[in-house]
């Protein structure tokens, strides 16, 4: 079985924009990562700041993600991301702990 993983690290994520129209869903303008068993996320010491999502349905964290492993999300700066939609989840930050994706999240020093 072969594993794999991201490291985020020392980015400015900046400025950036989703806009989708209709029924469809937006999530993550800064950043979407999903990952399975044996994979591993590293999201450290960024600037995440003004990023939008619109969508007149449904919209979902600038930053969004789901991981069956942990995950370490650390010394960053999220501010200024906006979510806008009829239904929104996690403006800045959405963690998707539902069922088969129950990985240990570690959330500090932001």
């Amino acid at each position: 079985m072969v594993f794999s993983g991201a490291k985020i690290q020392n980015n400015k994520i900046i400025n950036n924009n989703i806009s989708v129209s209709g029924d469809t869903a937006t999530s993550g303008a800064a950043i979407v990562a999903y990952g399975e068993v044996g994979d591993y996320l590293i999201i450290r010491d960024n600037l995440i700041s003004d990023n939008t999502a619109t969508s007149p349905f449904h919209a979902s964290g600038t930053v969004n993600w789901g991981m069956k492993e942990t995950t370490v999300f650390e010394r960053n700066v999220v501010t200024g991301n906006i979510c806008s939609a009829d239904n929104v989840y996690g403006g800045g930050l959405l963690l998707a702990g539902q069922e088969g994706w129950q990985g240990i999240y570690i959330v500090r020093n932001n």
